[in-house]
C-alpha cells in the first residue's frame, strides 16, 4: 500500500484504464494513419521501433488484421544509442555533435556513457581533460569547456574508432537478418520529435551497401530532416512548420511514457547461433513493468472493439479527436493519473545513463524554469536557460500545487510554450 493508502492492484487497474480511456483512443487515430498512408504508398512491410513501437506494432497488427491492410508489421530492436554507435567511425565531426550535445542533467560521466566506457577508460579520458569529479553537474560554460577539451583528446579518438568499429558488423547483420535490406523502401514507424534514428539508420544502410530508400511514420517532428538523403519523413500530429497550438499542449515525454515497452533498451547486438539477437539493458523492476503491460492491455482492449467499425478516414477529424484526449491528459490529468505515473522513469540521454521519475514531487520549484516570467527574469540577469533544470512533466508538476496558483502556472507553461515553438518554427523555415 502506498503513501495515499493504495494497493498495487489499484495502481494497475488505473493504468488498464489509462490505457482504454487516453492511450488507446490516440494509438488508434495515429496507427490508422500510418496504415492508411502506407497503403496508398503500396508498402509492404512496416518496421516498428524500439521501444516505442511496441504497442503500436500489436494495434498496427489488430487493424491490419480487421481492416484487411496487406502489410506486414514487423518490430525492430533498436535505440538512438544502438544505431549511432556503429556509424560513428565513418560519419566524421557528426559524431562529436551526436556524443557530445547538451541535455537535462550534463556530468562528465553522462558525455563519456555515450560511448559506452568503463572506468578504467573514462579515467584515461578525465586525465586527459583535467577533470577530477564526473558526476558532478556541469554549468553551461564548464559543459562547453569540457566538450572542447573531449574533442582535442587522441585518447578519445581512438576509443570512439575501436568501439564504433566493433558494433558495427553485428549491427549490419542484425539488420540484414530482419530483411531491411531486402526492401527497395524501408519503412518505419515510431514516436519521432527529431527524427535523427532514421538518418542513423539511413547512413548505416547506406554504408553497407542498401540502395534503396527510407521512410518514417512518427507521431510528430519538432525537426526537419537534416538532408534530403536522410529519405521520406511524414508527421501526423504535427510538423516543424504546423500544429503550433498541438505542440503547445502536448508533452513529448508523457507520450513516449504512453508508448513504453515492458523491456529495457537496446544497446547492441550478439551472435546468438546461426543468428544475431539484441542486447537488452536489465534495469526494468517488475512494478513498473505489470504497470506498462496493463496500460497496454488496455489501450489494445480499446483498438480491439473500436477496429470493428469501418468507418472511413478522415485525417482532419482524426487529429481533432486526438488533440481532445491529449489536451485533457496532459493539461488536466487526474490524481489517479499522476499516481499511475509517478513510478515512470524518464531520461532524455541516448545513453539511458541518469534517469529520474517523471513526477519530482520534492522538486516543486523546477516548475518556475518552465514559466515565461521566471525565464525572462532569468534572461535580464544573464542566466542560461540551457543550464537551468526542467521539469519533465510541468503541467503535472503543478498539479500539486496550491489550487489557487495553477492557474497562474499554467498560463505560464503555456505562453513560454507558444514563444518556443513559434521561434523553432521561425528557425526551421529559415533553415530550409
Amino acid at each position: 500500500m502506498d503513501q495515499n493508502g493504495k494497493t498495487e492492484q489499484d495502481n494497475l487497474l488505473a493504468a488498464k484504464a489509462y490505457g482504454e480511456n487516453v492511450i488507446g483512443p490516440v494509438i488508434y487515430e495515429y496507427v490508422t494513419w500510418i496504415l492508411e498512408y502506407a497503403a496508398k504508398m503500396g508498402l509492404k512491410t512496416i518496421y516498428f521501433l524500439a521501444r516505442d513501437g511496441y504497442l503500436l506494432r500489436q494495434a498496427a497488427e489488430i487493424l491490419c488484421k480487421k481492416k484487411e491492410y496487406p502489410i506486414q508489421c514487423r518490430y525492430l530492436y533498436c535505440s538512438r544509442m544502438a544505431l549511432r554507435m556503429p556509424t560513428y567511425w565513418f560519419i566524421g565531426d557528426e559524431a562529436f555533435e551526436l556524443l557530445l550535445q547538451g541535455g537535462f542533467h550534463i556530468t562528465p560521466y553522462v558525455l563519456m556513457r555515450r560511448l559506452e566506457l568503463d572506468l578504467e577508460e573514462r579515467g584515461r579520458i578525465y586525465a586527459d581533460t583535467e577533470i577530477t569529479d564526473e558526476n558532478k553537474p556541469l554549468t553551461f560554460e564548464e559543459y562547453m569547456r569540457f566538450v572542447e577539451a573531449v574533442k582535442k583528446s587522441k585518447i578519445y579518438r581512438q576509443l570512439l574508432r575501436c568501439k564504433s568499429l566493433s558494433a558495427y558488423d553485428n549491427t549490419i547483420r542484425y539488420l540484414k537478418q530482419e530483411g531491411l535490406f531486402d526492401q527497395d523502401q524501408v519503412a518505419i514507424a515510431d514516436s519521432g520529435w527529431s527524427g535523427s534514428i532514421q538518418r542513423s539508420m539511413r547512413q548505416l544502410l547506406e554504408h553497407a551497401g542498401f540502395k534503396g530508400n527510407v521512410v518514417g511514420f512518427y507521431f510528430g517532428l519538432y525537426k526537419e530532416p537534416k538532408e534530403a538523403a536522410d529519405g521520406v519523413y511524414l508527421a501526423y500530429y504535427f510538423t516543424p512548420l504546423s500544429g503550433l497550438k498541438r505542440k503547445v499542449y502536448f508533452d513529448n515525454i508523457v507520450f513516449e511514457c504512453m508508448l513504453a515497452a515492458p523491456h529495457g533498451m537496446t544497446t547492441g547486438y550478439v551472435r546468438d547461433g546461426e543468428g544475431w539477437k539484441p542486447v537488452l539493458k536489465q534495469d526494468m523492476n517488475e512494478e513498473l513493468s505489470g504497470r506498462i503491460s496493463e496500460q497496454i492491455r488496455g489501450a489494445l482492449g480499446f483498438i480491439e472493439g473500436v477496429s470493428d467499425y469501418k468507418d472511413r478516414f478522415i485525417l482532419e477529424k482524426s487529429i481533432k479527436k486526438s488533440y481532445k484526449v491529449l489536451k485533457r491528459a496532459i493539461l488536466y490529468p487526474t490524481g489517479e493519473e499522476l499516481e499511475a505515473y509517478c513510478t515512470f522513469k524518464f531520461c532524455d540521454d541516448v545513453s539511458e545513463s541518469l534517469s529520474a521519475a517523471l513526477i519530482q514531487r520534492d522538486k516543486l520549484l523546477l516548475v518556475k524554469n518552465d514559466m515565461l516570467i521566471p525565464r525572462i527574469i532569468a534572461k535580464l540577469r544573464k542566466r542560461n536557460a540551457d543550464s537551468m533544470d526542467h521539469a519533465f512533466w510541468p503541467f503535472g508538476l503543478i498539479r500539486y500545487i496550491d489550487d489557487p496558483a495553477q492557474l497562474w502556472y499554467r498560463w505560464n507553461i503555456i505562453l513560454l510554450q507558444y514563444s518556443r515553438y513559434f521561434r523553432m518554427a521561425v528557425k526551421e523555415k529559415t533553415r530550409i
